[in-house]
C-alpha cells in the first residue's frame, strides 16, 4: 500500500511543479523546461550511482548561471527573487524525479529478484526438495553429454515404492527422497521422483559405485522404517542412449 502511495504522489508532484513553471512564466522558464526535458532523458539512462551527482551538478550550474546573470545585468531585487523561485522549482523537480527514478529502478530490481527466486523454486519440489521431472530431464541431458564426451559411465537407480496406502504414500516418498539426497554426491548426482518412484542419476561411477549408493540408502532406510521388508525395491541400469533418460523418468514397473 505504501508503494502505491509513492507511485501516485511523486508523479502528481512532478506534474504540479511542471505546470507551475509553465504558467508562472518566470524568467528563463523556457530554458528551465528545456533543461528539465534533457535531465529527464539523462537521468532515465544514467547509472544509479551517477544520477544524484548529475542532479547536483545541474542544480548548482543553473544556480551559478542565474547568480552570474543577475550580477552582470544588475537586475532589480524582485527580478532576483524570481530567479530564486525558478531555481527552487527546477531543483524540486529534479530531486523529485531523481527519487522517483531510483525508486522505480529498485522496484524493478526487486521484481527481477523475485522472478529469479520463483524460477529457482520451480526447479525443485516444494516438500521433498527433489528436482522436478522437467528440470531433471534437462540436467540429465547435460550429464549424459558430459559423460559421453569424457568417456565416463552414467547410471540410473530407481527406488520403486511398494504397494502402500495412498494416505501414507506421500510421507514414504518424502522420506525416501530425503534419504536419496543424503546418499548421493550433491555436486555430481541428481534425484527426482514421480508418483511411486525415486529416480537417481549417478555420473562418473560404475556398478560398484551404484551398489555403494544403494547400500547407503538401505542402511538409512532401515534406521527410519521399522518394517520387516524395505518399503521399496531397486532397479539399476547403465545409460547407453539418451532415450533411456526419458524412459527412466516415466513410472514403470520392472
Amino acid at each position: 500500500m505504501k508503494r502505491n502511495y509513492i507511485v501516485i504522489i511523486l508523479p502528481l508532484l512532478l506534474m504540479g511543479l511542471g505546470a507551475t513553471i509553465l504558467y508562472t512564466r518566470l524568467p528563463f522558464y523556457k530554458e528551465t523546461l528545456l533543461l528539465i526535458l534533457v535531465s529527464i532523458i539523462a537521468i532515465t539512462f544514467l547509472s544509479e550511482r551517477f544520477i544524484f551527482l548529475y542532479t547536483i551538478i545541474v542544480m548548482l550550474g543553473f544556480g551559478i548561471f542565474l547568480t552570474s546573470y543577475a550580477f552582470i545585468h544588475k537586475n532589480q531585487e524582485h527580478i532576483q527573487i524570481d530567479y530564486m523561485y525558478i531555481h527552487v522549482l527546477l531543483s524540486a523537480f529534479l530531486l523529485t524525479y531523481w527519487v522517483l527514478n531510483v525508486y522505480v529502478k529498485r522496484v524493478v530490481q526487486e521484481n527481477d529478484l523475485l522472478k529469479y527466486k520463483l524460477t529457482s523454486l520451480q526447479r525443485y519440489e516444494v516438500n521433498t526438495h527433489l528436482l522436478t521431472t522437467s528440470e531433471f530431464k534437462e540436467r540429465a541431458k547435460i550429464l549424459y553429454q558430459g559423460t559421453q564426451r569424457r568417456d565416463e559411465q552414467l547410471w540410473w537407480l530407481s527406488l520403486y515404492i511398494r504397494r502402500t496406502d495412498n494416505r501414507i504414500l506421500q510421507s514414504v516418498k518424502e522420506r525416501l527422497g530425503k534419504i536419496a539426497l543424503e546418499s548421493v554426491r550433491s555436486e555430481f548426482d541428481i534425484v527426482t521422483a514421480n508418483h511411486k518412484t525415486i529416480i537417481i542419476l549417478l555420473q562418473n561411477t560404475n556398478e560398484e559405485g551404484v551398489q555403494v549408493v544403494e547400500k547407503r540408502i538401505r542402511q538409512r532406510t532401515r534406521a527410519i522404517f521399522n518394517n520387516v521388508e524395505y518399503p521399496f525395491y531397486c532397479e539399476k541400469k547403465l545409460i547407453k542412449q539418451a532415450e533411456q533418460i526419458t524412459e527412466a523418468v516415466k513410472e514403470s514397473k520392472p
